[in-house]
């Protein structure tokens, strides 16, 4: 399935520089907003998901609006060009909304879902 989501993170990381600058290490946290899913083709929010009857891929666009992660990077280069390498872990269940939803998932199962994520980036300074 194709899917969007929306996504607006705030880091507030405490750094400390390594070997003369070139090589920075981020550790904190992350508050995230997230949106809702949106499918890319509007014939995909009638899909019906695997091993469940009643539960269909629109019944599950709605995520929690805020989480919180924690990052863990490193950031490696000179002062025009640096590699930055990150691990985000979530420490808040992005799916929780959807256990208000009042959904039939069957014996009483419940949505969980902790997001993890690497991220490497290239910066550039002008």
């Amino acid at each position: 399935m194709g899917e969007t989501l929306i996504i607006l993170k705030l880091a507030l990381f405490k750094m400390h520089n390594g070997f003369k600058n070139y090589l920075t290490l981020d550790l904190g946290p992350m508050l995230q907003y997230n949106g809702d899913l949106e499918f890319k083709d509007k014939r995909q929010k009638d899909y019906y998901i695997n091993q469940y009857t009643a539960l269909s891929a629109q019944d599950i666009t709605k995520l929690s609006k805020f989480n919180v992660n924690g990052v863990v990077g490193a950031s490696v280069g000179i002062r025009m060009f640096m590699i930055k390498a990150q691990y985000i872990h979530g420490f808040t269940n992005i799916l929780n909304a959807l256990n208000d939803e009042n959904l039939d998932l069957g014996g009483g199962s419940k949505f969980k879902g902790h997001q993890e994520m690497y991220t490497l980036s290239a910066i550039f300074t002008f």
